[in-house]
């Protein structure tokens, strides 16, 4: 058994920050780069790791995958794929969104890494009033440094005079059975709240454990926005994509309603559900008609998953 030392989510995002501070001088460089890492390979250069990609349905080959003339980086930053409005040119406000990815590890288990994305407008690191990562199941809303972590971080930057500067920082939050044995039941937003500059935003995923009627345990997929009120299931794993429990080359496509809203957030209720076909490795669960008139709680709103918020 490897000995590892096991660190908080806290401690994790507090070495990531203390390595943003760090990296300040360096963002004065001239040239547009990136700091090395080899866990989130970028194939197609765009700056978006192949494995998010993946997660958003875009092409890890292509790095303008909608051509329309904006990279996946930037579309997936801006959240762009589900707000067909025109974008401005040149830098805009500070921007954050927050991807999940999988990974298989050699062991055989797999691991949950918690991705944020920014998109600063400026040459430097601007100010963060307050950072607080959080997982939120139907309402009830826990600080993320309940959820132990191995720890490993992943950083990279890249300065670009027309879109500002871009950072990407993965954390691993831990294994598939650490979020099963922490917390139930199995729909979650994790996300963040932070204010940078002034502007607050509250960014997050909607992660589901979809059971594939083996009795053993499902498959963790989240929701990808699609366009306007529209969503999507997407697996977590790439290789889930192949489980002969779900149809391969469809996504569950999903309609979304506002059903009531408080103080807390919104709830949404599922009001169509199909699986449509679609390129790529992607795949789509049996019971996809069966959510038609579940109820789906975003906290702070839709805008959770969807940006605008």
């Amino acid at each position: 058994m490897r000995n590892q030392r096991r660190l908080t989510i806290a401690t994790a995002l507090a070495a990531f920050a203390a390595t943003l501070l760090s990296l300040s001088p360096w963002l004065h460089a001239p040239l547009v780069q990136a700091s090395p890492g080899e866990l989130f390979p970028d194939s197609d250069g765009d700056f978006l790791p192949d494995a998010l990609e993946f997660s958003t349905l875009s092409d890890p080959t292509n790095m303008d995958s909608d051509g329309d003339g904006v990279g996946d980086f930037m579309s997936t930053v801006e959240y762009l794929q589900s707000n067909p409005a025109p974008r401005p040119a040149g830098v805009q406000d500070h921007e954050m969104r927050i991807l999940l990815s999988g990974e298989s590890r050699s062991d055989g288990t797999r691991a949950i890494w918690m991705h944020f994305l920014f998109r600063f407008a400026g040459e430097t690191l601007p100010h963060f009033e307050f950072f607080r990562p959080y997982i939120d199941f139907r309402g009830q809303t826990l600080p993320l440094d309940q959820l132990l972590s191995y720890g490993r971080v992943e950083l990279k930057m890249r300065r670009d005079p027309n879109e500002g500067l871009l950072v990407h920082a993965a954390v691993e939050i831990g294994s598939e059975a650490d979020l099963r044995a922490f917390f139930r039941p199995y729909e979650y937003t994790i996300g963040a709240q932070v204010s940078i500059d002034g502007k607050r935003m509250n960014r997050g995923v909607f992660l589901k454990d979809i059971q594939d009627g083996s009795g053993g345990n499902g498959v963790f997929a989240t929701l990808v926005p699609v366009s306007g009120n529209q969503v999507a299931f997407q697996v977590l794993n790439e290789g889930d994509a192949d489980n002969p429990f779900w149809a391969t080359q469809r996504i569950c496509v999903m309609t979304l309603e506002l059903f009531s809203s408080g103080t807390g957030g919104h709830t949404c209720q599922i009001v169509d559900a199909s699986c449509e076909p679609v390129d790529g490795k992607v795949s789509c669960p049996p019971t996809c008609p069966e959510s038609v008139g579940s109820l789906v709680f975003f906290p702070n709103g839709l805008g959770t998953i969807t940006g605008g918020g």
